[in-house]
């Protein structure tokens, strides 16, 4: 009832210390460390190795016409617990909403204001579909899309979500530079792994400050492990390094002066650096129905 998170602690000294919102109680003559179970406690926690879940799971009522899969749940915590990370799951394993059930939960306690989902084009209609399905009363959302003067105009417009495709951010870039989103949500995050393209630049100078930025894709190195370099990057993993002439040199193997072919544990590296990261795959979600249905324009 008091929206505690109650351990037993050796020492709880090292909580006490720094969580202002805890004490020590003592019940039935032993002592326990009691925390307010609030998210910047348990990040908190987990930060200090104490291994503490999402609030999300307790406090938070999933919105919407379907109870999320065991997969869902465990992917929205992880997300509210990680405010710069990379969703790795396979497609058709509920990404979409998912993302849209964590930042439901951070705007309500007053985390975030407003979203911007950076996606493809054939996808944008999916992503306002989901919000209109099961957020209809609760979540506005406008898709910035069409001329610069109409996306101007639909930017002013005051909704949480906002919906642009992947080269309609260089269009208004200043724009939505000045317009300060709470949470950048890049969907099919792949398309940024050359950081060299103007759209890959743009991304970063528009997000190099951004505290929530949560990449989502199933497939991060479509054509070779060196595609894993940008988004560590801009993951700020501290692994990740400076220059991708480095990188390269970790994951791949040059044969003769043109070419390069990948180490044998090139994937392996690949990946390490994609940290703090989630990833379910379709046969771990046992759960899901045996067939689900997409359509796409």
């Amino acid at each position: 009832p008091s929206k505690s998170l109650i351990l037993r602690l050796k020492n709880p000294d090292r909580v006490t210390s720094v969580i202002p919102k805890s004490r020590v109680v003592e019940h039935e003559g032993k002592q326990y460390t009691q925390v307010k179970f609030g998210l910047d406690e348990v990040k908190v926690l987990n930060n200090l190795g104490i291994k503490a879940p999402s609030p999300i799971n307790y406090m938070y009522e999933w919105k919407g016409k379907f109870e999320p899969f065991v997969h869902q749940r465990e992917t929205s915590a992880f997300l509210t617990l990680n405010p710069r990370s990379i969703c790795l799951n396979d497609m058709g394993t509920g990404k979409t909403l998912s993302v849209l059930w964590a930042a439901d939960y951070l705007m309500e306690i007053g985390k975030l204001r407003k979203v911007l989902i950076v996606c493809p084009k054939s996808v944008m209609s999916v992503w306002e579909n989901e919000l209109h399905k099961h957020f209809l009363f609760t979540r506005r959302c406008v898709v910035l899309h069409g001329d610069k003067r109409k996306r101007l105009k639909l930017l002013n417009e005051d909704v949480p979500f906002y919906i642009i495709n992947h080269d309609g951010i260089k269009t208004i870039e200043k724009e939505l530079a000045e317009k300060g989103f709470d949470l950048w949500v890049i969907d099919e995050a792949a398309a940024f792994r050359n950081a060299q393209s103007n759209r890959s630049k743009v991304l970063h100078r528009l997000t190099k400050n951004a505290h929530w930025m949560w990449l989502l894709t199933g497939t991060p190195c479509p054509t070779l492990p060196t595609d894993a370099w940008a988004l560590g990057r801009m993951l700020r993993n501290p692994n990740v390094p400076d220059f991708f002439s480095a990188f390269k040199s970790m994951v791949m193997t040059q044969v003769t002066t043109y070419k390069w072919v990948p180490k044998p544990d090139a994937y392996q590296t690949a990946y390490s650096i994609l940290q703090p990261g989630v990833r379910y795959k379709k046969e771990d979600c046992v759960d899901l129905p045996p067939v689900t249905y997409q359509t796409l324009d």
